[in-house]
């Protein structure tokens, strides 16, 4: 099974399952002792999965859950019995568990004790964010800069993240002022680093990004202070291929800022390819949202790969369910020729309305993205497909829909993924002791794990729901 689906489990879970349900009075005394019961029979089933990646990825996952669950002692255990780098991982969900319940000072201290640099900067990361929500935006910002990886995702998260914050608290000056701090550490982590093609690539995209969310929060004169910054990176790189992403993330940054008559020159500049294809994208994406979709519509007309063609319509088929069109949506994703790729953008919608409970445009989106699925043989679509049908099946109330795909899945990582997901449903909002059967239904000792902690973590979100736990 490839290592990077089932390291794929912890984030999505992390995103997705979340507190639903109410529980009913009567469940509460012994609901709490019901899941870390379960959880106990899922490290029982994790011990009978031969050893190897798979079983240290699970391990890990099991730790992250005992750290939702307030169980730190039992995932600090679970965390040091792993090698290397699921052990990083593992206490970076611990580290990030600690830093949502507002424990700040423990996370740091975990964050400390991770010893792949990647990891530990993810939960650094985590832990800024904590101290941003929590207002205390001077030592998130410091706590950021503490991040050694270089360059580093996590470190350019964290500040967007803060100046998020910040903004929405109305301090605009300070969000003004976090952005300008990101671009300089962006820059001097680039300098300290081997300043390969790679790296200044990289840091093109960060500055991107921090262009854009200057852009977005009206501050035109950092922005541009940043392109600038950008401009001078671009010069230094050497290699055809790399420069060519790098104007992709230049053209980004300028759609982002309105300018979209420069943008389009520099694009149409670039080799025919996928990276200009990309900074097509980027353009129509941001003509859409700036509520111009026949303008966007035309920018994809001009774009040439029919994969970049359906990237860019399921694009700006989200952008237009953000903004209140759901038939719109649907329009634009159904008018990608590929059925294939159209059933992935119908189904990425349905999603969307699934957990705005959108209901009508739900079925309407999932029903035709299954039909498209059929068009285009239904082996061929990837695991990750069905593994959206499933989210959607369990967003719409439809558990037994989503169990019945759950089990229709080959791929034993997405099936474990798909499993877990629907059991935590069930267990959350409906009748956990189904949820329970159907997790000791499963023959595979990987599977039937993961759906265990479905059950157990849909428990723990029961209660938080009710207030019976933190």
């Amino acid at each position: 099974m490839p290592y990077q689906g089932l390291q794929l489990i912890a984030a999505v879970v992390w995103m997705f399952l979340g507190p639903i349900a109410a529980a009913q009075p009567q469940d509460k005394p012994d609901l709490l002792a019901e899941a870390r019961r379960i959880r106990r029979l899922a490290v029982e089933e994790a011990r009978k999965v031969g050893d190897g990646l798979d079983k240290n990825v699970l391990f890990s996952n099991i730790a992250l859950l005992q750290a939702r669950a307030g169980d730190f002692q039992d995932a600090f255990e679970t965390a040091h019995s792993l090698p290397e780098p699921e052990r990083s991982l593992a206490l970076e969900s611990v580290a990030r568990a600690q830093a949502e319940k507002g424990d700040v000072a423990a996370a740091m201290t975990t964050a400390g004790a991770i010893k792949d640099v990647r990891s530990r900067a993810d939960a650094l990361s985590e832990a800024a964010v904590a101290q941003a929500r929590a207002g205390d935006f001077r030592t998130a910002v410091a706590t950021v800069k503490m991040i050694e990886d270089s360059p580093s995702s996590s470190g350019l998260r964290g500040f967007l993240l803060i100046a998020h914050f910040q903004n929405r608290a109305g301090d605009k000056a300070g969000a003004a002022r976090t952005l300008r701090e990101a671009a300089v550490w962006i820059i001097l982590k680039m300098r300290e680093g081997q300043r390969s093609d790679a790296h200044r690539r990289f840091a093109i995209s960060s500055l991107a990004s921090i262009a854009s969310m200057q852009s977005r929060m009206g501050d035109a004169r950092s922005a541009a202070e940043t392109r600038e910054e950008m401009r001078k990176i671009l010069e230094e790189i050497q290699n055809p291929a790399t420069r060519d992403s790098a104007l992709a993330s230049t053209v980004r940054a300028l759609a982002a800022s309105g300018d979209f008559v420069f943008a389009r020159e520099i694009a149409e500049q670039m080799k025919q390819g996928g990276h200009r294809d990309s900074a097509l994208a980027s353009i129509a994406e941001e003509e859409a949202r700036a509520g111009n979709l026949p303008a966007a519509r035309g920018t994809i007309d001009t774009m040439e790969a029919p994969s970049e063609i359906a990237r860019a319509r399921t694009s700006v088929g989200l952008i237009q369910t953000n903004q209140g069109d759901p038939l719109g949506a649907i329009q634009t994703a159904s008018s990608i020729s590929d059925p294939k790729a159209r059933a992935e953008a119908l189904i990425a919608l349905a999603g969307t309305f699934a957990r705005k409970k959108q209901g009508e445009p739900a079925v309407s989106a999932l029903a035709q993205g299954l039909e498209a699925a059929q068009i285009a043989g239904k082996e061929k679509m990837e695991p990750q497909f069905w593994r959206d049908v499933v989210g959607v099946q369990a967003w719409s109330g439809n558990v037994l829909d989503a169990l019945q795909t759950t089990r229709r899945i080959q791929d034993e990582a997405s099936r474990a993924w798909a499993i877990q997901f629907v059991t935590h449903k069930e267990s959350a909002a409906g009748d956990w002791r189904l949820a329970l059967s159907w997790a000791e239904e499963e023959t595979s000792p990987l599977v039937r794990a993961y759906a265990l902690l479905g059950v157990a973590d849909g428990l723990r979100a029961r209660l938080v729901r009710t207030n019976a736990i933190k």
